[in-house]
């Protein structure tokens, strides 16, 4: 089974609110290794390789 997750930390809306937008600190942010690292520790996950990404070409009607 395939599925992905997507990791905030609390407080991101502030950032992307539309009255008063803030800035996240960079003490604050999560980055793809320090969320892989979490995974593994907390649920003992496997992370695969991705997937080799397939090259489609654009064919314009005349």
């Amino acid at each position: 089974m395939d599925f992905y997750v997507v990791l905030d930390r609390a407080g991101r809306r502030v950032a992307r609110r539309r009255r008063a937008p803030g800035r996240v600190g960079p003490s604050h942010r999560v980055f793809r290794e320090e969320s892989v690292k979490w995974f593994q520790q907390k649920y003992d996950g496997i992370i695969l390789p991705p997937k080799p990404k397939v090259k489609r070409t654009m064919h314009r009607k005349k």
